[in-house]
């Protein structure tokens, strides 16, 4: 019996379960009260996840060996797996009692008692765990786990630092730290953890945790790869689809947005985020009525989302409802009335006779927003008439064999680059949006590009044969101070070509209510002539169309 038993025990520790097991079983019935062979035969059978079966045979081992704690415990680790917490807690404790100082059991127990949400019993075992066993790995990473259920995330990242260094093959500590690092946007840190976890784990959660990373690492080939994979194999995912639509929302493929946020929006009902995207996307389709269904949706489930009111102003702007655009304004300004944005938007829809300056962040956010479909929307919807017309101008004004320096003031997304550059012998762009700039770089047309404001950059810049300002004045407050930095930028007999909006009102500058400035031609002209400008030609233009009608302007070109 003893060499059966001996050879029991050696498969049973190779991983040989159902050979042990039957050699166990054998020998029980040789011996029915042999308290050990049934605790083996337990432990064996709740490997092998049979934890009735494994139940009966330690109760048994338990009655044989009433002094036992790892029989005891380990009854209340099947009991666990049974899902009998108050039979486990009872035989965690009566463990304790008979071994108070086995971290082991303190860490079961602990473990239990954050599955029961009983947070301060679950840290007051760990901690005991810890205490008695600082080197085991599951303590350190179950009260990890404790702390992220309180959103006391930095304590959970140390505790799971630590069970990584006693055990750096703890999988479910690599994927716990990673959704802290993921958490605290620190992507590069999570991305070989997630790595990691799944070279072990086919975790549907992990991999889309792991694609939302590679998202926001600019990874993008490698995210929708894992997207895809998530898409396939768990349709509905809660987040999937969100991730997906914000995705190709940052890409302007506003068709594929639209398609997953109307899946989650399935999945989430009344979700406002979703309500609201969906509003957004409409909009910048143009399909107005739809846009305006799902942000009256949104403000439905809340009536002050102030991103919302917003929206619903410039929809109603766009479609030339001045009144309604000015009242959802109005009603975002009470929710937030220092947005000098807003403030400025109703000066212009209520045709304030005095203009205000226009908000750096303003001018800022409008063009970034605009800047992926601003060529596309200028030459082939509005009919932008000033690329036609300056080239006429360049052939009289430069010599490109001269190799002038030229300055394309307000560059925006360089759609006068490819032109410009024909004429230059440098050419540099400033504009002070971003993604503007951005769009300029990718036309490889500028020597340089500055994001910045265009007073603060000619306040340095000296040297200039040609200052081309097409479409800034729109945008300029302070003309004079402007006119004034570019005379001093430029050499002498350097020239400015600039084109403005025109109005024929009396005053010098005029808010139009597209919040765009206009400027009364003849003050424009005297304005320029005063600054040491002498005017070689200006001729009326048709700028572009806005709305059917021709947005009347002016071209000037002037000499130093």
């Amino acid at each position: 019996m003893i060499e059966t038993f001996n050879q029991a025990v050696k498969l049973h520790q190779e991983g040989q379960l159902q050979e042990a097991l039957k050699q166990y079983l054998e020998l029980i019935k040789q011996d029915p009260n042999h308290g050990d062979l049934h605790h083996l035969t337990g432990i064996c059978l709740a490997q092998m996840q049979q934890y009735n079966q494994a139940l009966d045979h330690l109760k048994i081992a338990a009655e044989r060996h009433p002094d036992s704690s790892e029989i005891v415990s380990n009854l209340g680790n099947v009991y666990k797996k049974l899902n009998q917490p108050t039979e486990a807690i009872k035989s965690y404790k009566e463990s304790l009692t008979l071994k108070p100082n086995n971290a082991s059991t303190h860490n079961n127990l602990g473990s239990l008692y954050l599955l029961q949400k009983r947070p301060n019993e679950a840290k007051d075992h760990l901690n005991q765990a810890i205490i008695q066993n600082y080197g085991l790995a599951d303590a350190h990473y179950n009260l990890g786990l404790v702390f992220t259920e309180e959103s006391n995330y930095p304590d959970a990242e140390k505790s799971f630092q630590i069970a990584l260094k006693m055990d750096p093959l703890h999988y479910a500590a690599h994927k716990m730290l990673a959704q802290i690092y993921h958490h605290n946007d620190q992507v590069t840190k999570a991305i070989p953890l997630y790595q990691s976890f799944l070279e072990k784990h086919d975790d549907i959660d992990a991999k889309h945790a792991l694609a939302s990373c590679y998202l926001a690492h600019n990874n993008e080939g490698k995210a929708l790869e894992l997207f895809r994979e998530v898409l396939i194999r768990e349709p509905k995912h809660p987040e999937l689809h969100h991730n997906l639509a914000s995705f190709f929302l940052t890409q302007h493929n506003y068709t594929e947005a639209i398609k997953h946020w109307h899946t989650h929006l399935s999945i989430h009902m009344d979700d406002l985020n979703t309500l609201y995207n969906l509003g957004v996307c409409y909009l910048y389709t143009g399909k107005y009525s739809e846009s305006d269904n799902y942000f009256q949706s949104a403000l439905k489930i809340d009536p002050k989302h102030y991103n919302t009111l917003i929206n619903l102003g410039a929809l109603n702007l766009q479609q030339q409802n001045h009144k309604t655009a000015i009242q959802y304004y109005k009603s975002a300004l009470k929710i937030n009335n220092n947005d000098p944005s807003i403030q400025f938007i109703i000066k212009a829809l209520e045709k304030n006779k005095k203009p205000s300056k226009m908000p750096e962040e303003y001018i800022k956010n409008l063009f970034n927003q605009y800047a992926n479909y601003y060529d596309k929307h200028l030459t082939q919807v509005l009919d932008y008439q000033i690329p036609k017309r300056m080239e006429l101008i360049l052939n009289e004004i430069i010599n490109p064999s001269h190799q002038p320096k030229v300055l394309d003031l307000g560059c925006g997304t360089g759609l006068m680059g490819p032109l410009l550059k024909q004429y230059a012998g440098e050419l540099i762009g400033i504009d002070i949006s971003p993604n503007m700039i951005d769009k300029a770089t990718d036309t490889k047309s500028y020597d340089q590009l500055h994001t910045l404001d265009v007073l603060e950059f000619l306040d340095t810049q000296q040297g200039f044969d040609c200052i081309i300002a097409a479409e800034l004045l729109p945008y300029v407050y302070d003309i004079k101070k402007l006119l004034e930095s570019i005379y001093a930028s430029l050499n002498n007999s350097g020239k400015l070509v600039l084109t403005t909006e025109t109005h024929t009102e009396k005053s010098l500058i005029k808010l139009s209510t597209s919040a765009r400035y206009q400027y009364n031609i003849v003050l424009l002209e005297q304005a320029i002539m005063e600054m040491g400008f002498s005017i070689i030609t200006s001729d009326p233009i048709n700028l572009r169309k806005q709305h059917s009608s021709s947005v009347k302007g002016q071209i000037i070109v002037s000499i130093k």
